[in-house]
């Protein structure tokens, strides 16, 4: 599947106004009525010159491409493009070459597969937020690794994987966003760096009891069948 960005050139004028030749020689009559000869009109020469706009076409070519909606793969391996709020369910093998998502856009993507991969020199989120692109690991999903100088930027809630962080590269950042997982292990250089605007914009786990008071059975009003009366 190709995705097609225009490329423009502007347009570019140019103009010049050089001096002619001189006009002929011709004879003119001034108001007394005397003649002048030998006068000479100079002539002026315009030239412009244009150059048309120029359209270039640019088309690169992804194995999935996902728009709006709750989309589901048993085997997800090769490039993937996001160009809407986008829900995938993978269930069996995960392998993701290069993941491109439109800025504006969103992915949500739940791994079942026993293990996840991302490889290759990618950028796993163009809009440059982290909660544009969100992995959630269920329970099944036991490993996740990044390899091949793979940059990332999103956030990962894999509770039962260990999570490979294999060789960064040369990229200030190699990781932006955050990651709940069983393990993590950084092999070679790696730059990690905690998005804190998650805390606002990312997922909510909704209210979290912390504290609680139980009553004895004996401070329980035991039910009645009598309706009060207003």
């Amino acid at each position: 599947y190709g995705v097609t960005e225009p490329i423009t050139t502007n347009t570019t004028t140019s103009s010049t106004y050089p001096n002619g030749s001189p006009g002929p020689v011709i004879t003119n009559w001034n108001a007394s009525g005397k003649k002048i000869t030998g006068f000479t009109h100079p002539t002026f020469t315009y030239t412009s010159t244009s150059y048309a706009t120029n359209w270039f076409t640019n088309v690169t070519y992804y194995d999935y491409i996902l728009d709006d909606g709750n989309w589901e793969l048993s085997s997800l391996n090769g490039s993937v493009y996001v160009k809407g709020d986008a829900v995938l369910y993978v269930t069996s093998s995960l392998n993701i070459s290069a993941l491109v998502i439109k800025p504006g856009e969103t992915l949500n993507l739940y791994c079942a597969a026993a293990s996840a991969s991302l490889s290759g020199n990618n950028t796993a989120n163009s809009d440059g937020t982290a909660d544009a692109f969100i992995f959630w690991g269920l329970p099944t999903c036991t490993s996740i690794s990044f390899s091949g100088n793979a940059s990332f930027t999103g956030a990962i809630y894999a509770p039962n994987a260990d999570l490979v962080l294999n060789g960064g590269g040369n990229d200030t950042v190699d990781f932006v966003g955050a990651s709940v997982t069983a393990t993590a292990r950084l092999n070679g250089h790696f730059n990690f760096h905690y998005d804190e605007a998650l805390a606002t914009i990312g997922p909510s786990r909704g209210w979290i009891v912390t504290s609680w008071n139980e009553l004895p059975p004996s401070s329980v009003p035991a039910p009645s069948s009598v309706m009060p009366s207003y």
